[in-house]
């Protein structure tokens, strides 16, 4: 009996270690996975001009009324009943009109409104705007000769007479998007305010697209060059980086575009020899950004390739290269 008793509890020691070695391991924790690593902060141009470029100005109008706005400086005169449906019907009632304003050498950069033209030729800006109008989910566009002003505030107060190109859309990716003269070829009248001291020049749409008052650089004192820029690293490409051509002491900033299949170099044509400017150019990856800044005088036609080392900076110290350029 004695016996039995003894196997007995031997057996109930058996399973008892069992269970607990069981239990043990089933109380362990998993094994740890890695954290997967998520990229924050910039990443591409758009991003770039997202975070940096003008900022979007909406209002609201009555579309029965005609109404005069002052947006950053620039005086809108939207005659009554201006804007339209796609399709031709009639508009009525409250519309929304969204406006972005580029006046400023550091604008243009951040907002990937390079300078690029029809024949290779660089516009110098008095400024460039962006119209646009919608109502509930539909977007607008113009009556035909509706006689929209934009008065566009000329901050050098020059007298010197502009032209009206336009562009589908701004950017420094895409070289077959640039500014084209407008329906309208005519000088654009210019104007003053009592309220200001400053010149207009009084810019009647001819429709919301991108508009630029400004004028083709058509020198023909001095030979004419292709520039090219190559960058210190392959992860910079069109994507990722903007790269410019900023003519000293004017509102003309050029886009170089990334030749291709080359890859890391970006070029420019018909810059005039002796031009002294500044080779900008701005990247972001992976929430980093870069940037480098060189002055550089236009050399004879045949140059070597310019490179420019980007480097790792903060989004002020970016910034401040930017407004930096003269």
């Amino acid at each position: 009996m004695k016996s039995k008793i003894s196997l007995f509890m031997a057996v109930v020691l058996i399973a008892l270690s069992s269970v607990q070695c069981r239990k043990k391991k089933s109380e362990e924790p998993p094994a740890e996975e890695p954290t997967p690593v998520t990229t924050t902060g910039p990443n591409s141009v758009a991003d770039i001009i997202a975070a940096n470029g003008s900022a979007l100005n909406t209002v609201t109008l009555d579309v029965s009324l005609a109404t005069t706005l002052t947006i950053n400086g620039n005086i809108f005169e939207i005659p009554a009943n201006a804007f339209q449906t796609s399709t031709g019907g009639t508009v009525g009632g409250i519309v929304n009109l969204m406006v972005k304003t580029i006046m400023t050498k550091s604008q243009i950069i951040l907002t990937g409104a390079g300078a690029n033209s029809s024949n290779s030729k660089l516009v110098a800006t008095k400024g460039c705007i962006k119209t646009t109008a919608s109502q509930s989910t539909q977007t607008l566009r113009l009556v035909p000769a509706a006689n929209f002003i934009v008065n566009v505030k000329d901050v050098n107060a020059s007298s010197s007479p502009m032209k009206k190109f336009y562009a589908p859309k701004v950017t420094v990716d895409d070289s077959t998007k640039y500014w084209a003269l407008g329906t309208d070829i005519s000088d654009i009248p210019q104007t003053t305010f009592t309220a200001s001291a400053n010149v207009f020049h009084k810019a009647t749409l001819d429709s919301l697209k991108w508009l630029n008052v400004g004028v083709q650089d058509t020198s023909a004192v001095a030979p004419k060059t292709a520039v090219s820029v190559s960058v210190t690293a392959s992860m910079f490409n069109k994507g990722n980086t903007m790269m410019y051509l900023s003519y000293d002491g004017s509102l003309t900033v050029g886009a170089l575009f990334e030749l291709t299949p080359s890859g890391g170099i970006f070029r420019i044509s018909n810059v005039p020899q002796g031009r002294v400017c500044h080779i900008i150019g701005i990247s972001a990856i992976n929430g980093q950004y870069y940037c480098a800044s060189m002055i550089y005088v236009v050399p004879a036609p045949g140059a070597p390739t310019v490179n420019l080392n980007l480097v790792p900076v903060s989004q002020s110290q970016m910034i401040a290269t930017v407004n930096a350029l003269p």
